[in-house]
């Protein structure tokens, strides 16, 4: 009985609800207008900042006749070995740079390194946007120890939502099946321990920003 009589106050309440309809508080909010406060200094800055804050390396190549001798002074210095690439263009980079590479993740049981491109950059969070479509493999970012990004000035947008706006023009509204954003090292957090390194994921993030202009 008790049950039949909640039932009916519930359903009475819906009913008086859908009659007695409250006026929107809220009828003149303009749903378009970005929700963000303007960057206070360049996207590139910005970004630069963001993504160091989060243990992420940030290199800074003004052409990209120095960002190839940027590449080849980096791992020469820090003995870059068991790489993985997918992308064929991102390998003729590795190649002009003496880099040796792999597409089979299988031959380096212990660490390696995944080198590749990417989707797009979000200045706002200091996110780097990637894809099925480069192509990445999701096994090869969950199991590298360091991943290194080739980015472009002309990838950076202020936000996500632009960033995706961007990626549905250029794939004509047929995104990939797989988009993933990568902010800095993998990170575990558990009420005794704070900031430690994750058992799976990136251990190590660089960034090299290349200028187009």
């Amino acid at each position: 009985m008790e049950d039949s009589i909640s039932k009916e106050k519930v359903f009475r309440e819906v009913r008086n609800a859908l009659i007695n309809r409250v006026q929107n508080p809220f009828s003149s909010t303009d749903l378009n207008k970005p929700v963000f406060h303007e960057l206070k200094d360049d996207m590139e800055v910005v970004f630069a900042e963001k993504i160091t804050a989060s243990d992420a390396t940030f290199i800074y190549c003004g052409s990209q006749e120095e960002f190839i001798e940027t590449v080849y002074l980096v791992s020469t210095q820090n003995n870059w070995k068991n790489v993985v690439c997918h992308e064929n263009r991102v390998r003729e980079i590795l190649d002009a740079t003496r880099i040796e590479s792999s597409k089979e993740t299988e031959l380096y049981p212990g660490e390696f390194m995944y080198i590749t491109s990417c989707e797009a950059l979000v200045a706002r969070s200091g996110s780097i946007i990637l894809s099925s479509a480069q192509p990445v493999s999701r096994k090869a970012l969950a199991l590298a120890h360091t991943h290194v990004v080739f980015a472009l000035a002309s990838q950076m947008h202020e936000d996500l939502k632009t960033a995706i706006n961007v990626l549905e023009k250029k794939y004509e509204g047929n995104l990939p099946s797989f988009i993933t954003s990568v902010s800095g090292k993998s990170l575990l957090n558990t009420p005794a321990l704070k900031n430690i390194p994750a058992p799976t994921g990136v251990n190590n993030l660089v960034v090299f920003f290349i200028e187009t202009e």
